[in-house]
């Protein structure tokens, strides 16, 4: 039986605060503020998606899979055409993210069940990166201001650094069972979601980060756990999401908008009851965030902090994780599912 990623799905009640600052509260309320509107575009990949990666040199969006009883892949899916490649990896892999390296031209996904991290060019693997450096990497992230590649060991709370195919170094997450990573290229910091110690740290120097001291303490919120963080390069601040719990289970999401220096709180977006915000992303084509709904099976566009746009995906078709379409200016999903995975392209 495969080990399961950390926790993407639940629910969250209240607004994380910093610092005792809360400067503006928005209510999403009950609905979102256009009717849904059906997502009609996608492609197929292998079942389990997870955490995809668009390579504009090559066109190719990257969907690592893993489930017990299917085949350990990574599709590189042509968005256009519907045409693919499978990737294979190794037996036992666990699949869990790619991200896009724009220095070198590379994919990197990470394995948390083998410990390593495959370096792919195109759709074949060049590289498989591992030597003891990573306890169970769930998440991975390219760094543009130290040219590298981040990989966050859930296992052991610390981030690997990579550059191309040589591991730099290694550096403590600020607490305990990192799950999400995002570069604010404004602030120059490195933001990471600690999920076992519930918490959002920053490395305060992204160009250097290995040097760079840990604000360990930045951001928490008691009975709150944080899922992910994406940077909005438009407005500068960094999209925190959370679920809250009333005693008796995961029931309410929000989201916490804070600037990536020093983590003051700048606003907070509550969701509404049984939305499970478990995924962000970002399009510069839109200057928008997007939001998972992993219970609804719906992706949330905020604009700021108003709801602009809501997308329905079929029934059974998870939102996962997303990915930014460089060429075609828009926005990818993966829907989880079983036998197969449907990629959206939001438009």
């Amino acid at each position: 039986m495969k080990v399961r990623l950390p926790y993407r799905v639940g629910a969250i009640f209240g607004v994380a605060m910093f610092a005792g600052l809360t400067l503006f509260t928005v209510v999403a309320g009950g609905t979102a503020a256009h009717p849904a509107v059906a997502a009609s575009t996608y492609c197929y990949a292998a079942a389990d998606s997870q955490q995809p990666a668009y390579d504009p040199v090559n066109d190719l969006t990257y969907v690592p899979s893993n489930l017990t009883g299917y085949p350990n892949v990574v599709t590189a899916l042509n968005m256009t055409s519907c045409s693919s490649q499978t990737i294979s990896l190794p037996a036992g892999a666990g699949a869990s993210a790619a991200t896009f390296d724009s220095k070198d031209g590379h994919v990197y996904v990470s394995d948390y069940l083998l410990d390593q991290v495959y370096v792919i060019n195109g759709t074949r693997i060049v590289a498989t990166v591992g030597g003891g450096w990573f306890d169970h990497p769930v998440a991975v992230a390219y760094d543009p201001l130290a040219g590298s590649v981040l990989v966050a060991n859930f296992a052991s709370g610390n981030l690997t650094e990579i550059t191309g195919t040589r591991v730099v170094g290694s550096f403590s997450s600020g607490g305990s069972g990192p799950a999400s990573i995002a570069v604010d290229t404004a602030a120059r910091s490195i933001l990471v979601v600690n999920q076992q110690s519930r918490n959002l740290t920053i490395v305060t120097d992204a160009a250097s980060p290995l040097n760079s001291p840990q604000l360990s303490d930045s951001y928490s919120a008691p009975g709150q756990l944080p899922l992910a963080v994406a940077f909005d390069k438009s407005s500068g601040l960094d999209y925190v999401s959370w679920i809250a719990t009333n005693g008796s289970g995961w029931t309410n999401g929000s989201l916490s908008l804070v600037y990536g220096k020093n983590g003051t709180l700048a606003g907070t977006v509550f969701l509404g009851l049984h939305r499970i915000p478990s995924w962000l992303g970002y399009s510069p084509a839109t200057s928008r965030v997007y939001v998972a709904l992993t219970a609804r099976h719906t992706v949330w566009e905020l604009s700021g902090t108003t709801v602009v746009k809501e997308t329905q995906l079929a029934p059974r078709s998870v939102p996962v994780g997303f990915a930014y379409d460089s060429a075609a200016h828009r926005e990818l999903v993966c829907g989880f599912g079983t036998p197969s995975s449907r990629i959206y392209a939001i438009v």
